[in-house]
């Protein structure tokens, strides 16, 4: 009996010790868990930071990228409207002088013809050169026209660089310019 009792007390003893070791380790077990968890929350949060970081630079690139973008687009858009204005009041110039040229001419064509000496071979030649005159004026009109208008379909390709668009403004100017020169 006495054997049982101390076998029974080195069983409980051990059970004891096993139940307290064990509880020992599972409780730095556990502690161990927590600190490890702990770290890996820091990690993510050092992380979630960087990107923030990252993200928040990014973004700032991008719309300030995209502000100089508006401001380029908006400049470029006035400078096509202020070439455009210029081109009107160039052409609105231009149409001025030759239509007082063609006036002055009419007007000189008619004064030719009021004269009461003229022969009727005279008459009908000023007559003719009247109407020479003012069908090459026409057909110029309509060549230029034309050709204004062919500058207007390049202008408005939306793929132009900003450089393409002043060259083919300066060609218009240029094309109006040697037009209305021509027929002085």
């Amino acid at each position: 009996m006495v054997k049982k009792v101390v076998l029974m007390c080195s069983v409980l003893f051990t059970a004891i010790g096993i139940s307290l070791g064990g509880g020992v380790d599972v409780q730095a077990s556990n502690m161990n868990k927590d600190l490890q968890l702990t770290i890996k929350q820091e990690k993510i949060r050092e992380m979630f930071t960087r990107i923030e970081k990252v993200a928040k630079a990014t973004l700032t690139t991008q719309v300030k990228e995209k502000k100089v973008k508006n401001i380029a687009v908006v400049k470029a858009k006035k400078e096509e409207i202020a070439a455009k204005e210029q081109q009107k009041a160039a052409d609105k110039k231009a149409n001025t002088v030759i239509s007082n040229e063609k006036a002055n001419q009419n007007k000189a064509y008619g004064e030719k013809l009021n004269n009461p000496d003229l022969t009727q071979a005279e008459r009908q030649q000023i007559i003719q050169e009247k109407k020479n005159y003012n069908q090459s004026n026409q057909v110029n009109g309509n060549e230029k026209s034309n050709q204004n208008r062919a500058y207007g379909e390049k202008l408005s390709n939306p793929d132009l660089t900003q450089t393409e668009r002043q060259q083919i403004i300066q060609e218009k100017k240029n094309y109006n310019q040697n037009r209305q020169g021509g027929r002085r």
